[in-house]
């Protein structure tokens, strides 16, 4: 949250800038309020229950959050190539000749065989 004391023509007013939370919902003396549209009033169940629902996806594990600062230059097609590799010559000791399956998407790679799965995610 962000105040600030401005002049504007000649009057003194206090701006407040408040910004989303990261985690909803928020309680403010017991009570979760909403927006919506022109109506603010405490949350309903139903309105808590879907605000605690989008925090939760957002609360993913870090190591499947795309890290924004890295480029593809980053990537170590080496290692890549290896965990191919590593993929398709260790499947027979898993006793059940289950084939591995690498998919290459637009930014992510995906290698996978009977109950191992390894994803890599590019931005």
């Amino acid at each position: 949250m962000i105040v600030q004391k401005r002049t504007i023509i000649g009057c003194e007013l206090v701006v407040v800038i408040v910004e989303p939370s990261d985690s909803p919902p928020v309680r403010f003396n017991g009570r979760v309020w909403v927006r919506v549209d022109p109506r603010r009033a405490t949350a309903t169940q139903q309105e808590e229950r879907r605000l605690a629902e989008k925090r939760r996806a957002k609360d993913l594990p870090f190591d499947i959050l795309p890290l924004p600062s890295a480029s593809l230059d980053d990537l170590d097609l080496d290692a890549l190539q290896q965990l191919a590799r590593n993929a398709v010559m260790h499947r027979i000791y898993e006793n059940t000749y289950a084939p591995v399956r690498i998919t290459w998407f637009n930014g992510l790679m995906i290698v996978s065989r009977s109950k191992i799965l390894v994803v890599l995610l590019v931005k």
